[in-house]
């Protein structure tokens, strides 16, 4: 392709930082649609929007839209007319920026976007992250030229001739090891609970809960997020040398992280399903219950059934949490030997410079 201009839109937030430096470096024009906040009903701002915003290289616009949610059907009036506000909002971007390509990374996020570019006749590629795909990446789908997937299981759910296994691209801040200033490793075993890009509540409450207990055996750093509830307001004062309560993982401290730390506790999301592949970390999952068709359990039983995870039920008692984490801790050597069994899952990890390459060819 010509040096040109594209779009990039998505709920997803890792794979577009991944190739952001890729695609500056390779000149070309570039806009991101994401969101501002976190949530719809709270205007803390969203990671995207910190980093992202004034950005010297990319035009960073506002857009959120209408979330269906299956069961809650007082929401739907509201919803749909957020989706009509999005759709009003993504034809003023698309007249605005001109893109030649839309580089959909999936959700109810992308969907206007998407909408209005195939009427426009702009072209789609779509990167669907998770093993089962949600509705809105299949409506996507059904708009786009081209769709790649990170597993090879979700081949089935798209059409057969215009969907590739591409895997994910594995950000260049991962290969950051230095130690971030703030941080002072002590003689304890790392503990790493990650809720996601925008954190979570309930895993917030359940470490809170176990702090008294964890921080006599781990050193614990603790990603929170920014949500309604004000959990990181709550939990910072709480800092001491065996718990740092951190509101995001920048990219400047991530890899450091993932390279020092002895055990996680995390969702199971697809970019952390592979990045606890490549760096070979020992997990305890916690599947968001509402995740689009289950992929997050689907992801964390591969993990477990490879016995390089253990899986907790967040509705379960918080102590069987803090005893699978002992558990966990005491079999660090074998669950990280069990990771050799995932080698077919390895092999879909990508450079930021591979991933891109193939992704617009």
């Amino acid at each position: 392709m010509s040096r040109s201009k594209i779009l990039l839109v998505g709920g997803h937030l890792s794979p577009i930082l991944a190739i952001l430096p890729e695609l500056i470096k390779q000149k070309y024009q570039l806009a991101v649609a994401g969101r501002t906040t976190t949530f719809n009903d709270i205007k803390e701002p969203s990671l995207e929007y910190q980093i992202l915003h004034r950005h010297p290289q990319l035009h960073f616009y506002s857009l959120n839209s209408g979330r269906f949610t299956q069961g809650e059907w007082l929401k739907l009036p509201f919803e749909f007319f957020r989706l009509l506000k999005a759709l009003f909002k993504a034809d003023w971007i698309l007249k605005k920026e001109k893109p030649d390509l839309i580089l959909s990374f999936g959700g109810y996020l992308s969907l206007p976007i998407c909408v209005l570019a195939k009427l426009k006749n702009i072209k789609i590629r779509l990167h669907e992250q998770t093993i089962n795909p949600g509705r809105a990446n299949r409506l996507i789908a059904l708009l786009a030229e081209k769709i790649f997937v990170a597993f090879p299981d979700a081949v089935a759910c798209f059409s057969k001739n215009k969907t590739t296994v591409l895997g994910i691209a594995l950000r260049d801040d991962y290969k950051i090891k230095n130690r971030p200033n703030f941080f002072k490793p002590i003689n304890k075993p790392l503990l790493l609970i990650m809720g996601g890009s925008s954190g979570s509540h309930s895993i917030n409450v359940i470490t809170e809960k176990l702090l008294p207990k964890l921080t006599k055996s781990f050193q614990v750093v603790h990603q929170i997020g920014d949500n309604r509830f004000k959990d990181y307001k709550r939990l910072q004062p709480l800092q001491s040398d065996s718990y740092y309560p951190l509101k995001y993982l920048l990219p400047q401290t991530i890899g450091y992280f993932y390279h020092q730390t002895d055990l996680i506790v995390s969702r199971s999301g697809a970019n952390t399903f592979f990045e606890l592949i490549n760096f070979q970390k020992p997990a305890v999952l916690i599947p968001l219950p509402w995740s689009a068709n289950q992929e997050q359990l689907i992801q964390a039983k591969i993990l477990t059934a490879n016995k390089v995870a253990y899986l907790f039920n967040q509705n379960e008692p918080s102590d069987n949490l803090y005893q699978l984490i002992i558990q966990a801790s005491q079999q660090l050597p074998q669950l990280k030997k069990n990771y050799q069994t995932l080698d077919n899952y390895a092999q879909l990890i990508k450079t930021p410079g591979e991933f891109l390459n193939r992704l617009l060819a």
